[in-house]
């Protein structure tokens, strides 16, 4: 499917809002542990259900807004997101 630049545009916007969001969760997540103190094993439990969810959650976006289709811009701006 060809996009328009406009479109790809939002869609690149979009991956970073949802960067950004997945990484401040993530920070959500660093406070809680230092909050309460965790075994090693909890602490890998905890961050295969995060990426678990957050790649479901990713998809489910990209699928409404892209049919499903995966673009290098797109990982790139959530990779970007995830830095801010």
């Amino acid at each position: 499917m060809i996009l328009s630049i406009s479109f790809q545009a939002k869609l690149f916007l979009l991956s970073i809002l949802i960067g950004g969001i997945i990484g401040l969760f993530y920070d959500f997540i660093r406070i809680f542990r230092s909050l309460l103190k965790h075994n090693i094993i909890f602490i890998q439990i905890e961050d295969i259900l995060y990426w678990i969810l957050m790649g479901i959650v990713v998809f489910l976006i990209f699928l409404n807004k892209n049919n499903g289709e995966i673009r290098g811009f797109l990982i790139l701006g959530i990779l970007l997101g995830m830095l801010f």
